[in-house]
């Protein structure tokens, strides 16, 4: 490929993050990345990659977002996607990705480190990780960025999120499902979440713009979702909300969750589905 070919291509996959997605996703697992077709509404993905895009050019109000959408619905492969993707236009951006627990989460970072050492993504972007970034729950690119792993009840020493002083972006923080299903309904464990996020992870943005994400399903009236959609952290949030069958009755994503299973779940397990399926 000639230079300008690479300038080409490397231009337009950081200008989109769906097509970096779908030419990365492929290079990655071996199997196209498919956009869902629901009737009556867009797919999902186009939503979500909207609203992550919006975070990564500043445009979010209020520079923090909820994405409530149900489980499978391919999220955390989205927001692995998106590190990667804005890391190629950042490469000295720095990332906490928070999980119920740092072992989840540290499986998201692999898969973040693997993309960036695709060969086809260093030609085009030219960004490397240090030689020395062993370890899949903490790495660092030769330009200074990093991506750390941790659980959302433990400590968060030593790292944090962007850099402050800049009117670019230069990461963010990333929750991806912060409480664990069958932990959620203990008070002494939800609420253990909640305090962890306001004594300690909410203070390791370090700059005004650097983003805060919140993605995944609701699992208890008062989970930490709850709490941030009030404004309990004293912030305004952008809200995404998708229901795995929306306000017309159609499926959000058919492919995977057709309308007949989703309407036996919903029968047979009402709590369930409304938590977890319809985020209410």
């Amino acid at each position: 490929m000639i230079d300008i070919e690479k300038e080409q291509l490397s231009s337009v996959l950081k200008g989109s993050l769906l097509e970096f997605t779908k030419t990365f996703y492929p290079l990655l697992t071996g199997r196209d990345f498919i956009i869902s077709h629901p009737a009556g509404r867009e797919s999902h993905f186009i939503t979500i990659a909207r609203s992550l895009t919006q975070a990564a050019r500043l445009e979010l109000p209020t520079q923090r977002l909820i994405i409530n959408v149900p489980p499978g619905s391919g999220k955390s492969t989205m927001l692995c996607m998106w590190t990667a993707w804005t890391l190629a236009s950042y490469p000295d951006s720095k990332y906490l990705y928070i999980s119920y627990s740092k072992n989840l989460a540290a499986k998201h970072t692999e898969t973040i480190k693997r993309i960036i050492n695709l060969r086809q993504y260093q030609f085009l972007f030219d960004i490397k990780i240090r030689h020395d970034s062993k370890a899949k729950e903490f790495f660092q690119t030769t330009a200074g960025g990093s991506v750390a792993a941790f659980g959302s009840s433990g400590g968060i020493t030593g790292q944090d999120a962007g850099s402050p002083g800049l009117d670019r972006f230069s990461g963010a923080i990333l929750l991806d499902d912060l409480h664990k299903p069958d932990e959620v309904h203990s008070d002494t464990i939800r609420q253990g979440v909640i305090e962890n996020y306001r004594e300690t992870i909410q203070q390791r943005g370090r700059g005004i713009n650097v983003p805060t994400i919140f993605i995944g399903q609701r699992l208890h009236e008062d989970d930490i979702a709850a709490y941030l959609i009030r404004g309990d952290d004293g912030y305004k949030w952008d809200k995404v909300v998708l229901k795995a069958i929306d306000d017309a009755g159609n499926a959000l994503y058919p492919e995977a969750f057709p309308l007949e299973m989703l309407k036996i779940k919903q029968e047979k397990d009402p709590y369930v589905f409304a938590s977890q399926m319809q985020q209410d």
